[in-house]
């Protein structure tokens, strides 16, 4: 409370006006609070964000949203969606890739409709598959 108000005193002073955009102000307690070298230890984070091993989707998600916000990314740009689909696992990559969805929403809930019938043993879609065995000729008389 302290810092805000000095920080307003201390606008009005200089600009004649107090900050009046979130933005503005998001940025200000950032700059003022995070430790020295925190936004670009987040943004090297962001850089490697992929689906972990056994991450759901739902998981994945809400990080991936969780870090884009905490570094201002905007989740509506190209860019941001060919990010999202890049982390997740490389079997709904490659599938959601041929529908060409437009939104992280519409990614997400192909990517959890394929992570289901994955544990549904599907192995068509990346799931959990039985080992093939053959049989050896005594086994089959």
């Amino acid at each position: 409370m302290f810092w805000w108000e000095g920080r307003t005193q201390d606008d009005m002073k200089r600009h004649g006006k107090t900050i009046s955009v979130w933005s503005d102000f998001v940025s200000a307690i950032k700059k003022e609070f995070y430790p020295l070298a925190y936004m670009q230890q987040a943004m090297m984070s962001w850089q490697t964000l992929r689906q972990l091993k056994g991450q759901s989707v739902q998981g994945y998600t809400q990080e991936f949203r969780k870090r884009a916000l905490m570094l201002g990314i905007l989740l509506d740009s190209p860019e941001t969606l060919l990010k999202y689909i890049g982390g997740l696992h490389s079997y709904m990559r490659h599938t959601i890739l041929m529908f060409n969805p437009t939104s992280i929403d519409e990614v997400s809930v192909q990517a959890t409709h394929l992570e289901a019938r994955g544990k549904n043993g599907n192995p068509e879609v990346g799931g959990p598959s039985q080992p093939t065995v053959s049989k050896s000729k005594e086994e089959r008389k």
